[in-house]
């Protein structure tokens, strides 16, 4: 009788896109340690993020690459619309820090990206209002804040996280105990949510007792596209200087805020923190798993990778589920 012969392959073409044909990988998603919410699936640990797509059969991820530029052209001309629309004033009273109401228990915080504008959390915003049943001008426990980025993100990161510390995280934190701060960064505001966590340790007295952190393709620690921009010649005219030497990864900005943010957790041990990260497979503005599913040790956390989408149509089809973490 002739045994047959088990053979282990495994073929690298990136993170997203290994294949692996050997027996111990094919896994049914239901023996996945996951959890679904709104139909996304949410891993304890990035790895176990990373391995369930990688495992898919390369036709669906195909696919799934397909579809990221159809849903990136259609998050374009969405773009296009709010700007000729002129849809952007609508948020006026989300983006005024004098709304905050310093008495309230609860502060949201949303952290736009690069080059966009408070109206990119507005789907999240507006989902995230009905489930608490309020709006901003009813009464609540709750106040929820979009400022305006210097520079529309493009400035030292210092200085993008010391205006809204002092502006509105600060007055917040100083009148009343037992808060709770809630910070969503997209792209580059993940970084900043990132560093204004890290800065609360700055605080004289710290009122806040829990965090919640929630990432969608955030980058917080940085992207190598930036490094690859900055061996291009005149890269001054696609980005600040600040952002060109504090937002490739390694940098020495970045690395300060690893060291920042270990400091904070040391400084503050009770301080209960939730960490949710949302990612896409076809992230070419933040292609880095490490930056987009960033590992935080033994904290909870919660990662994701949704399919079909791209670093910009991913925020609009993920409102209803981030709403609900907030």
């Amino acid at each position: 009788m002739t045994q047959k012969k088990v053979v282990n392959v495994r073929f690298n073409v990136g993170s997203f896109y290994s294949i692996d044909f050997s027996p111990q990988s094919i896994k049914s998603i239901d023996q996945e340690k996951c959890q679904k919410i709104e139909g996304f699936k949410f891993f304890e640990n990035p790895q176990d993020c990373m391995d369930d797509f990688s495992n898919k059969p390369l036709f669906e991820k195909c696919i799934s690459l397909i579809l990221s530029f159809t849903n990136h052209l259609l998050s374009l001309i969405d773009l296009v619309v709010r700007v000729w629309h002129k849809l952007q004033g609508i948020m006026e009273p989300l983006t005024d820090s004098s709304n905050i109401d310093v008495f309230h228990h609860k502060l949201v915080l949303g952290l736009h990206g690069r080059n966009s504008s408070p109206y990119q959390l507005k789907e999240i915003f507006d989902e995230a209002m009905k489930i608490e049943n309020t709006d901003i001008d009813s009464s609540s426990s709750t106040s929820f804040h979009i400022p305006y980025i210097k520079d529309k993100g493009d400035a030292e990161l210092d200085e993008m996280v010391q205006i809204i510390f002092n502006s509105a995280i600060k007055p917040w934190n100083d009148e009343g105990e037992d808060k709770e701060l809630v910070l969503v960064g997209i792209s580059n505001g993940g970084r900043i949510a990132r560093a204004l966590e890290a800065k609360l340790k700055d605080l004289e007295k710290c009122n806040i007792t829990k965090i919640r952190y929630i990432s969608i393709v955030g980058a917080n620690k940085g992207s190598s596209l930036v490094n690859l921009v900055n061996y291009i010649p005149f890269s001054w005219l696609f980005m600040s200087k600040a952002m060109a030497d504090e937002m490739p990864v390694g940098s020495e900005r970045n690395l300060q805020l690893d060291m920042d943010y270990a400091e904070a957790l040391q400084k503050m041990p009770d301080i209960e923190r939730e960490y949710t990260f949302i990612a896409s497979p076809h992230d070419w503005m933040v292609p880095d798993e490490e930056s987009t599913l960033m590992d935080v040790g033994a904290v909870k956390a919660k990662y994701a990778i949704v399919p079909r989408h791209g670093h910009n149509s991913i925020v609009k089809v993920t409102a209803k589920v981030v709403a609900q973490m907030i």
